[in-house]
């Protein structure tokens, strides 16, 4: 009986170590000895992470560049976090390409050597190698250059999670703003499936069935959470990816969803060909978009005639002083029809007002192919102000006149003056996409990358059934999808509550045929997968959107909306225009909510007042930014808002937002940085850096937790039920 127990423990701690991604870290140079207060260090300019990953072998090598090195008479250390128990005996470290001789520091050996290190050298934000074994280099003085690069090269084993490899890479906890290039080459004799990164944006590059490569470029202090790229093992073939994490105590687990359309230019495969379409291009053509507005739609038009299709069909409707059209009605779009449409549009002289109403119904009465997806694009620079004008009138218009198979209406907002709301709610409704462009862009390039891309659909009518994850609250709806594009993912996000394996089906139409494509995954257990809080950090910023999106586009009056997001915002770091004041250095302690729910509020009625006008287009720019969010936010959050003159849009950044250690905080002025849940400065227990109290928190936030510590200042958290400040020594 003890002989089974013990191989049944031996299996469970075999599943659980299975499950946890691997990690490569970096780390930091570190004087031996004392270090006079407000003395300079070594400095990180550039961190370069190499990985090739051959079936479950990755072998990473990790160049990091110092600058500023000051010699020191008691000499220079390279500390370097590795996993306990995993062993260092595989890493080697090179400085300037010469071997160093390394210490494996473990348990009470690596905890006595941090403790000291912090003393000695003031730095608190060497806790976050807190919880991990050490390995130590001594490099001397390093007299001579005052820039050294450091070389560790290591192989790690990338045991698959439900069919998910994935490879985290942490940088140095005293990186500064240093610049990062991370580039994971995926060789071997299966091919990767579908890649997907949380955390930093990466360029994918499949160059045979059996090698991809992803690049990322960036600047470490732009980013609030490691590297993290998770690829499928189940080769290209695979249109979905599942990753999933359950935290601990948590009644429910976080899931995201991959679904990837193959590439138009798939070297693995032969490109499918992009499904047959109607085209109904529905323009403004009033007196407001004479001039350099209608050549830049003009422009974009004749660029995009090229790539169409004679199997495609085509047709243009102009609404101004006269509803017109050319042709009649959706007609092939061979040249004769391609050069009848050039000509046309040279001929359009924009005029008057316009009726939208009346050119929406005949764009969604033309004729249809069944077996075709049909598209309506409608450019506007101004609110509509013939025929009926009321917004919901046109909505419920616009819905009776989708019909089936259904269209989808892309809407396209030139300038400050559109009514982006109308524009807004009309494509939401229709399984459409709305596109905001501001007087600074150029309309006509973008016009045109939204019309090439909408000629490359994939799967139209799209559904994802979630059913056997117990998916709750995933943004974007999964039965609302737009049509899948070539070479696009998109990402569902939500939380799920059937562990285990699960039948993730992918619905849609091509052309007359219903297709149905299942592919089977595993959802992590209570306790196990990713074993970060990055999907919950993403799913927040989608359900920021769709919170913001009941306030703005549906009008709700629910109280609790408000109170959602500032609880969205102070957890996870989501700050929408509503939410603005928990980044106020001088606002309220982010966690008085009721404080912050007034500012909320009269915020919000100032903002409904506005349709159209700067403001107005603010909101439908960063909101559709939120609903396609598939990265952690960053540390300085973008807020995209009116410029002054009310003319344009400009984007500011948050700066006084930071993500760390699984916690949010925001920095106030007088108490440094305060996390989002504390509500009061009163009653807080000082602890400082050294003591045995410090020595007890950091064994109970853990090597997950510890990272809030890289912060500048004093910092106040909530622990043990009680507000903790952690003093600056």
């Amino acid at each position: 009986m003890t002989r089974r127990a013990t191989l049944l423990l031996l299996l469970v701690v075999g599943v659980v170590v299975a499950a946890a991604p691997a990690s490569a870290d970096s780390g930091c140079i570190v004087p031996a000895g004392e270090v006079p207060l407000g003395a300079p260090g070594a400095r990180l300019e550039h961190e370069d992470v190499d990985v090739r990953v051959n079936g479950a072998l990755a072998q990473v090598t990790v160049r990091q560049t110092f600058g500023g090195i000051v010699p020191r008479a008691a000499g220079l250390q390279y500390v370097l976090p590795i996993e306990a128990g995993s062993g260092g005996h595989d890493v080697r470290v090179l400085v300037d390409g010469e071997p160093l001789a390394t210490q494996l520091l473990t348990g009470e050996d690596a905890r006595q050597w941090l403790l000291d290190a912090m003393a000695r050298t003031r730095r608190r934000g060497l806790a976050c190698f807190w919880g991990r074994d050490l390995l130590v280099a001594s490099l001397g003085e390093l007299a001579g250059p005052r820039q050294r690069t450091v070389e560790v090269r290591r192989d790690l084993r990338l045991a698959p999670a439900g069919g998910v490899r994935s490879f985290i890479h942490r940088s140095g906890c005293l990186a500064g703003s240093a610049l990062l290039r991370v580039r994971v080459e995926i060789v071997g004799p299966e091919a990767a499936g579908p890649l997907w990164s949380p955390t930093a944006d990466v360029t994918l590059t499949r160059r045979d069935p059996q090698h991809v490569e992803a690049l990322h470029g960036g600047s470490i202090d732009d980013r609030s959470a490691p590297f993290v790229l998770a690829w499928g093992d189940g080769g290209p073939g695979g249109h979905t990816l599942l990753t999933t994490h359950w935290p601990r105590g948590s009644e429910s687990g976080w899931f995201a969803c991959v679904v990837a359309p193959p590439a138009a230019d798939n070297p693995t495969a032969t490109a499918p060909a992009p499904l047959a379409r109607t085209l109904i291009l529905v323009l403004d053509a009033t007196a407001s978009m004479r001039g350099r507005s209608i050549e830049r739609v003009r422009r974009a038009i004749t660029r995009i005639l090229p790539t169409l299709r004679t199997r495609d069909r085509l047709m243009v409707i102009a609404y101004g002083e006269q509803l017109q059209c050319w042709p009649d009605a959706p007609a092939p779009a061979n040249d004769e029809v391609k050069l009848g449409v050039k000509t046309w549009l040279g001929r359009l002289r924009p005029a008057g007002g316009g009726d939208l109403s009346a050119a929406l119904d005949m764009a969604l009465q033309a004729p249809r192919s069944p077996d075709h997806v049909t598209q309506v694009v409608l450019v506007t620079d101004g609110r509509p102000i013939q025929g009926d004008v009321d917004e919901g009138d046109l909505l419920a218009r616009a819905a009776r006149g989708l019909g089936d198979p259904p269209a989808s209406v892309h809407t396209i907002a030139l300038g400050v003056d559109a009514p982006s709301t109308l524009l807004d709610r009309l494509a939401l409704s229709s399984r459409g996409t709305p596109t905001t462009i501001s007087p600074r862009e150029d309309g006509g390039v973008v016009l045109g990358e939204v019309l090439e891309r909408l000629g490359h659909v994939w799967l139209a009518e799209p559904e994802v059934d979630l059913s056997a994850l117990g998916a709750l609250d995933v943004e974007p709806p999964p039965d609302r999808l737009s049509d899948l594009v070539l070479g696009e993912p998109i990402v569902l996000l939500g939380r799920y509550t059937k562990p285990g394996v699960a039948d993730i089906v992918l619905r849609g139409r091509e052309g007359l045929t219903r297709r149905e494509r299942h592919q089977l995954h595993q959802a992590a257990e209570p306790g196990q997968g990713l074993g970060l809080d990055v999907i919950e950090r993403v799913s927040a910023v989608r359900r920021a959107a769709h919170l913001v999106d009941r306030l703005r586009l549906d009008g709700s009056d629910d109280p609790t909306l408000l109170l959602a997001l500032l609880q969205l915002g102070a957890q996870y770091g989501a700050v929408t225009e509503y939410t603005a004041s928990l980044a106020d250095p001088d606002a309220p302690p982010p966690g008085r909510f009721d404080e912050h729910v007034g500012l909320a509020r009269a915020l919000l009625v100032d903002l409904r007042r506005l349709t159209s006008g700067a403001s107005a287009m603010a909101q439908a720019k960063g909101n559709q930014g939120r609903r396609a969010a598939q990265r952690v936010p960053a540390d300085d959050v973008p807020l995209v808002v009116s410029s002054p003159g009310g003319r344009d849009l400009e984007v500011v950044r948050l700066a006084g937002v930071r993500q760390r250690g699984g916690r949010t905080f925001f920095l106030r002025t007088g108490q440094g940085w305060v996390e989002g849940t504390v509500n009061s400065y009163e009653g807080v227990q000082t602890v400082r850096p050294g003591t045995p109290a410090f020595v007890e928190l950091l064994d109970d936030l853990g090597p997950e937790g510890v990272d809030l510590f890289a912060l500048d200042g004093p910092i106040l958290l909530h622990h043990r039920d009680r507000v903790v400040q952690v003093a600056v020594d």
